[in-house]
Order: structure tokens, then sequence, then C-alpha cells
């Protein structure tokens, strides 16, 4: 992995600044388990021009924190022994929900002990200085709900385990300490429609939303979108070619979903998001079957409310 140059002495794995510019459009991808709800990979975390690309396997030995912030791992890859990877910093994550869920998952994936697949880039004199670009579980773990690099298409594969039978596709979840997730695939198994929550301290509870399709799939953006039962709703959406946001409300700064469109969710039976293929434009909406939720709803706000302040 580690691109043709000298093994650098322990001595030079120092936490180095990342090469890479500051993005005003840092936009990581998120791959979820439908049914855990666990970030089980996290990609483009670079996308710096100009650099040799590389994969490998191997462990983290490492976290370097800056600031309160991961800057970087030290990597002992399987082929090329041990360096310096640098991470790039998450707080320039606009988006609060997706911040969270990226920072959550390179909490798990690159925990020191951590056994997984990495591809970088090698960047500066002679490629020295690495970026993460992603990370995801090493070995047969596939991933859940990414887009697969060469189809371009989106897998919902389980992982460890298949989503357990029951009256409900909701899956509610608990992937961090501070945070709660309730996800639904989509019918056709190539979408994820997910919420959380969050406690924020004194301005209370923060219910944000998060949809995630093929890359040759695009939402649209303007008018009601979104319908549940055949009623219209123009609730906002967000995003780009990787993952959108969802909300109807304002707290404190930040895009929510009320209490309204939360109990619209929980009683409905059917949910559509509408959107298009890219290739030649046709209309094709995201289907959900959102039924039986009204339970899995309540315990999904019920452990809302339990969450410690984040």
């Amino acid at each position: 992995m580690f691109l043709a140059r000298p093994c650098l002495p322990m001595l030079l794995l120092l936490l180095m600044p990342s090469v890479a510019q500051a993005q005003s459009s840092f936009r990581p991808t998120v791959t979820l388990d439908p049914a855990s709800g666990q970030v089980v990979g996290v990609g483009r975390l670079s996308t710096t021009p100009g650099c040799a690309s590389a994969s490998g396997t191997g462990r983290v030995v490492k976290r370097h924190v800056e600031r309160g912030a991961l800057r970087g791992i030290t990597f002992k890859d399987d082929k090329y022994g041990e360096g310096f990877v640098n991470v790039e910093d998450t707080r320039q994550i606009r988006d609060p929900a997706l911040r969270r869920q990226v920072e959550d998952g390179l909490a798990r994936l690159l925990a020191v002990g951590s056994e997984v697949a990495v591809h970088t880039l090698g960047c500066g004199a002679a490629g020295r200085v690495e970026e993460l670009v992603s990370v995801k579980l090493k070995g047969g773990a596939a991933p859940a709900a990414g887009v697969t690099p060469s189809s371009g298409s989106l897998t919902l594969t389980a992982v460890g385990q298949s989503p357990a039978a029951g009256p409900t596709k909701w899956r509610l979840t608990n992937p961090s300490k501070v945070q709660i997730m309730l996800a639904v695939t989509s019918t056709d198994r190539k979408f994820v429609f997910s919420l959380s929550c969050m406690n924020t301290g004194p301005a209370g509870l923060h219910f944000s939303s998060y949809f995630m399709g093929p890359r040759n799939w695009s939402a649209q953006m303007e008018g009601a979108a979104i319908s549940i039962d055949g009623a219209r709703f123009s609730w906002e959406i967000g995003g780009a070619d990787d993952g959108y946001s969802i909300s109807d409300s304002m707290m404190n700064n930040m895009m929510v979903l009320s209490p309204s469109a939360r109990t619209a969710l929980a009683k409905g039976q059917r949910l559509i998001i509408d959107g298009k293929m890219d290739r030649g434009g046709a209309a094709r909406g995201a289907t959900f079957d959102i039924s039986g939720g009204e339970a899995i709803f309540a315990r999904f706000e019920e452990k809302c409310r339990a969450l410690p302040a984040a």
C-alpha cells in the first residue's frame, strides 16, 4: 500500500499536517449496515488532485488526535509495515447529522487494533504524505449500504446477520452512546432512509434525517418530492450525489425533522421520494414500506429522551 518510498524510522512517524486543501464542499460518504444501523465504511475523505492511489489491509496501531479531532493514524500494512496516514478534519463537514455519522464511524473503524481495508493517496515528494480516502471492515464483511466502485449500484447485504423478521421494516439501533438511529431500506433494497436523534443539552433533542441512494440516481430537489400514502409533503431535501438530508423545520440554526413529520412517518404505510436516473433522466421514485411504525417510533423517541447530552 505504501508507495515506492524508503521505510521511515519510527522516530519520523510524527503527526504531519494534511496537504489537502480545506474543501468547502467536503462531504464524505457513509456506508450503513441496515440490520444494525452501524457505520461499516466511510469514503471520500480526501480528493486531493495529483496524488498516487493505493489500497491495502492492516491494523490500526495508534490514533493521533489534535485539538480534540482525529488527524491521523499509525497504520501497520500487512505487506509494507507501519506508516503514518493523515485523516481529514471532520469538523469541516457542514451537515451536522453527516458529521456525527462520519465521526462515529471513524471512532469505531479506526480504533486501535481494528483490522481494516484502506484506500489512500500518496502526495508530496515521492508520495510520502499519505491521506486516507476510505476505510471499511476487513475481510468478508461486505458493505450493507454503499456504492460499489465497479458498478455504481447500491448494495444492501446484511453484515454479520440477516434483518430480523417482524411486523415492521424499521430497525432501531444505538450506533454510539449519544446517538439513536431508526432506519428502513427501500422495497428494492437500493435506498436507505434513516432518522437519528441527539441530545444537544439545553437546546433539547435534535432529530435529523438522512437518505442514501445509488450514485446514478438524483433526488428531486424542488417541490413536494416526498409522499406518504399519497399525501404530498414539501420537506426540504439538501445534499449532493452521495446522500441527502431531509428536514421540514429549523431548531437552533440546524435543520431538523419536526414532531408532525415524525408522526406522519410513524403512522404511514408507504413512503416515496421522487427522483430520476441520470442516464436519460427517467423518473424513478424510491419506495419504502414504513407500515407498523408507531410502536418502534415510540421506542425511538423514548430512547432519545434518555440520551446523555452530547
